[in-house]
C-alpha cells in the first residue's frame, strides 16, 4: 500500500495575488440533482437565495446528501475507517468500494478542499480536553490535489464537522434574514455557494458570530470530479 500525500499550495485570484493556501481533504458520492424536500418553509429559514433549485454544500449531511451512511442509519455502509474528516481520504478507493456497492444508484462525484488564510492553524482546541483539535484536519488524500477536467462550484462556510453555514443553519424568527438576503444573496451562484473568495472569508465573520456554538467556521471549495469514478476495468 503506497503513502498518501497532503497536498497544499497556494490559491491565487484571476489577478494573479495569492490569497490564502488550499488543500483537498477527501472526496464523496452524493446524490444526484441535490437533496430533496427544499419545500417552501424550509428555503424561507435557511436559505439565502431562495431561488437555488438545488442547494450544494460541503458536508454530505442534510443539504446536499451523500449516498453513504453518515451516521443516520440512512445510505450505503462504509467501512469503519474512510478519512479524518468524515471525508474519503482515496478517491481510488471509494470508486473501487462504490463499484461494489452502489447497485446502480445515480450519484455525483465531489472534492471538498479547505482555503486557508492562517497557514491551516485556524483550528480550536476542545476547552475541556487541552490538546485535542476539532476538524477540519489536514491529513493525506489520494490525489494530493485536484486534477484536470474537475469542474469548479464554489465556496462553502461551514464548521469543523462541514455543517454548512450557508444551507444547514436556519434562521430563527428574530433573526433578520432579510437584511443578510440583501447583503449577501447577491454574492452566490446558482448552487448557492459564494463565487468570491473574499466573500466567503467575510461571510465566516458573520455566522460564527450568529452560530457561535457551531464556531469557528472555515471556507471549503466544492469540485464536481470530472465524470465520477471510471468504469472497473473489464475482466475475463
Amino acid at each position: 500500500m503506497h503513502e498518501l500525500e497532503v497536498g497544499c499550495f497556494a490559491a491565487t485570484t484571476f489577478g494573479g495575488r495569492i490569497v490564502s493556501d488550499q488543500a483537498l481533504i477527501g472526496f464523496d458520492a452524493r446524490v444526484s440533482g441535490g437533496v430533496r424536500e427544499w419545500g417552501k418553509l424550509r428555503r424561507r429559514d435557511f436559505l439565502l437565495r431562495e431561488d437555488v433549485s438545488r442547494p450544494l454544500s460541503a458536508g454530505g449531511q442534510t443539504a446536499w446528501c451523500s449516498i453513504f451512511d453518515m451516521g443516520s442509519g440512512e445510505g450505503i455502509t462504509t467501512p469503519e475507517w474512510i478519512g479524518a474528516n468524515g471525508l474519503w481520504e482515496s478517491l481510488p478507493r471509494m470508486c473501487g468500494y462504490l463499484d461494489d456497492g452502489a447497485d446502480g444508484l445515480a450519484y455525483t462525484v465531489v472534492a471538498v478542499s479547505w482555503f486557508s488564510r492562517l497557514g491551516f492553524q485556524d483550528i480550536r482546541e476542545v476547552i475541556s480536553e487541552p490538546g485535542i483539535t476539532l476538524g477540519p484536519y489536514l491529513e493525506p488524500t489520494e490525489p494530493a490535489f485536484p486534477q484536470p477536467g474537475w469542474e469548479w462550484l464554489g465556496f462553502d462556510v461551514a464548521d469543523g464537522s462541514l455543517l454548512s453555514g450557508l444551507t444547514e443553519c436556519g434562521y430563527e424568527e428574530d433573526e433578520d434574514i432579510e437584511g443578510d438576503r440583501k447583503s449577501w444573496s447577491g454574492k452566490l451562484n446558482r448552487h448557492h455557494l459564494f463565487n468570491e473568495e473574499d466573500a466567503a472569508f467575510d461571510f465566516v465573520e458573520l455566522v460564527s458570530a450568529r452560530v457561535p456554538e457551531h464556531a469557528p467556521f472555515f471556507v471549503f471549495g466544492l469540485y464536481r470530479v470530472g465524470d465520477g469514478c471510471p468504469p472497473p476495468p473489464i475482466t475475463q
